[in-house]
């Protein structure tokens, strides 16, 4: 008998990742055959990426379940994500991974700036922002806010617009809970990007 049932939600804007789909198919094959974890997937299209991530959370609390995975489509990840996921038993915990246009970028910040993964790193790591490219939170996050639950937001420091994962991110802090970044899984997956190749092969 399933002990939890688990969202898959995608937002998207446009068509899927081929190695997206595939991982997709691997994950949700893979984990449905346990027979521990009941799953349900909800796909979100439209060029409104704060309104596709609303919808999907309703979605998955019309279907009662008990926690959401966030798998944006061009992510690649291994077929036990959801398992090692939850294992973890935290409220919200995420991957960490490289901006795809600016591969030296990384998504993930905590107090004193910038997060990596490298080969040394392992476990948890508290942080102050994650990127939801893969990212897994428990039911409870969105009972501890008022909707809209993502907006995006505009950084007078920065002078520049700041996405709906790092706005999420400090609702959900404001709301007492804890972000955590799974540094082994993170080795383990990869942000699909574009490279434009000359000639010599540059």
């Amino acid at each position: 008998m399933a002990t939890c049932k688990v969202a898959v939600l995608v937002p998207s804007g446009g068509m899927w990742e081929a190695g997206f789909g595939y991982d997709l198919a691997q994950m949700m094959t893979w984990t449905a055959s346990s027979r521990e974890v009941d799953l349900y997937l909800s796909n979100a299209r439209g060029s409104i990426l704060v309104s596709n991530r609303h919808d999907l959370v309703e979605a998955g609390q019309k279907c009662e379940s008990d926690f959401f995975l966030w798998l944006d489509d061009d992510m690649r990840f291994p077929k036990d994500t959801i398992f090692r996921l939850l294992e973890r038993g935290k409220e919200v915990v995420a991957v960490n991974y490289r901006n795809r246009t600016r591969n030296e970028k990384t998504v993930t910040w905590d107090d004193n700036g910038p997060v990596y993964t490298t080969e040394e790193s392992t476990g948890l790591q508290s942080v102050s922002h994650a990127g939801m490219g893969i990212m897994m939170t428990h039911k409870s996050v969105f009972e501890a806010m008022e909707a809209p639950y993502f907006m995006f937001g505009w950084s007078p420091q920065g002078q520049n617009f700041v996405g709906e994962d790092v706005l999420f991110c400090r609702r959900v802090l404001d709301a007492g809970i804890e972000i955590f970044i799974d540094h082994d899984l993170s080795k383990e997956v990869r942000h699909i990007g574009a490279k434009e190749i000359a000639h010599d092969g540059q």
